[in-house]
């Protein structure tokens, strides 16, 4: 990926090429962070090695996006930059996913976490008056410099940019990375079906993105919701709740189904004041915990 993102960064291809890649790199930058995570998931952590994933990873990752405010947005070291800063995301997100999921004593605790995490995404996504919205209205590149960026191929053309640059055409929020670390690590802790999980993870997110790529209208979907669905479809037989954990699975379900019901509701009734101007295309509009903000050469701003 590493290698991908200066290839997309500095090369320029030819119209009917780039936008077959679109879907191309779309569908590998999904499967590829999922495949990694399945294959370090199963090694056997202990809690100094995620420490330093965690704080190394985040010191790379906070020391590029300083370096990208001081460097032109165009040119190779930019974008070589870039490629660092999204590296060390990986880092950062895979030794937090560890260390949540050393915290996980029982498998059967999956099956709540995953529906409430649901719940939550949906609020925090689709409210407009909830943080993760409040953020991204005010300050768009802060969801940017944090997120993992798809890159979008560049076409050749008279309108063509000049120089290196990467074009992220959208963003997944470093919480869909550390939690999918996290039942990964659960599901090998458990013995339960995580080959199977990532097998059917891959497609399902990936046509997530597409659905964000598409001019389908939806521009921002909470990851969480099919990552914890397709946990929770692919090991349903794994679980087995006493009448004390059925009980608090049924709260947050609740609880889950509440943030979820409102974080929709208040979208729809939501009316934003007239003087307040749509965002520019400077400054897509991404979300902060889900597959989220395309932003296209020609424009185009999606979030996931």
């Amino acid at each position: 990926m590493f290698a991908a993102r200066i290839l997309l960064g500095t090369a320029l291809f030819p119209p009917a090429v780039a936008t077959v890649l679109v879907f191309v790199v779309s569908v590998a930058f999904v499967a590829l962070p999922i495949y990694g995570l399945f294959q370090a998931a199963a090694h056997p952590w202990s809690p100094k090695p995620a420490w330093l994933l965690l704080v190394g990873g985040a010191l790379i990752h906070a020391a590029a996006a300083f370096l990208l405010r001081a460097m032109p947005p165009f040119g190779l070291p930019s974008v070589i930059v870039e490629a660092l800063g999204q590296v060390g995301l990986s880092g950062w997100t895979l030794g937090l996913g560890v260390l949540v999921a050393m915290l996980i004593k029982d498998k059967n605790m999956i099956l709540p976490i995953a529906v409430f995490l649901a719940g939550f995404d949906m609020f925090l996504v689709f409210s407009p008056m909830g943080p993760t919205a409040k953020i991204i209205e005010a300050q768009p590149e802060v969801f940017q410099s944090i997120a993992m960026s798809v890159p979008a191929p560049r076409p050749m053309g008279p309108e063509a940019p000049t120089g290196a640059a990467v074009q992220p055409m959208a963003f997944v929020g470093p919480a869909d990375l550390f939690f999918v670390t996290t039942f990964f690590v659960c599901l090998y802790r458990f013995k339960m079906r995580v080959a199977a999980t990532a097998r059917w993870l891959v497609p399902v997110m990936a046509a997530y993105l597409l659905v964000v790529l598409l001019p389908t209208g939806l521009s921002m979907l909470p990851a969480l919701v099919p990552i914890g669905a397709t946990v929770l479809l692919v090991n349903r037989g794994e679980f087995k709740l006493s009448r004390d954990e059925a009980i608090g699975t049924a709260l947050a379900v609740g609880l889950a189904i509440i943030l979820a019901g409102y974080g929709v509701y208040s979208r729809i009734t939501h009316k934003r004041p007239e003087s307040q101007t749509a965002p520019s295309n400077a400054a897509p509009v991404p979300d902060a915990a889900a597959l989220p903000a395309t932003r296209a050469p020609a424009g185009a701003d999606r979030s996931r």
